[in-house]
């Protein structure tokens, strides 16, 4: 069955006169389609994408760095990955459409959707905040 969808971004992005509506009509049956809204989401927004999460320093700093680098941070990293993944395999599929489409490392998508979350588990944990919705 065909499924519409529209999505309004108004937490990812800074405010601007109007909301703007993604609309994608096709179905969804597939993995493959749910990667290719991802990937579609990723091409028009991409630019919009990369500004919010570049302008996340605590993000850039100590989330990637910490969760890339540190043994215990990328074990972590990879429990909260596969257990993504096999809850919400869909999901998982329209994010990673959305990071190849947007040209954003996948697991720099997957962390600034999961910011809070990982932003809780940093060892030293000063200075880090949430900014609005993640």
């Amino acid at each position: 069955s065909y499924v519409w969808f529209g999505f309004v971004f108004v937490c990812a992005f800074p405010p601007t006169s109007a909301l703007e509506i993604f609309d994608f009509k096709q179905p969804l049956d597939t993995k493959e389609d749910h990667y290719q809204l991802g990937f579609e989401i990723g091409q028009r927004y991409g630019h919009s994408i990369r500004e919010r999460l570049n302008g996340n320093v605590v993000l850039q700093n100590r989330v990637l760095a910490y969760f890339r680098n540190d043994h215990n941070g990328n074990l972590t990293y990879h429990a909260f990955y596969d257990n993504q993944m096999e809850a919400f395999p869909l999901y998982m599929e329209e994010l990673k459409g959305m990071a190849h489409g947007s040209k954003i490392d996948e697991d720099e998508l997957f962390m600034s959707n999961l910011f809070e979350e990982f932003s809780a588990l940093l060892p030293n944990k000063s200075g880090v905040g949430v900014d609005g919705c993640t």
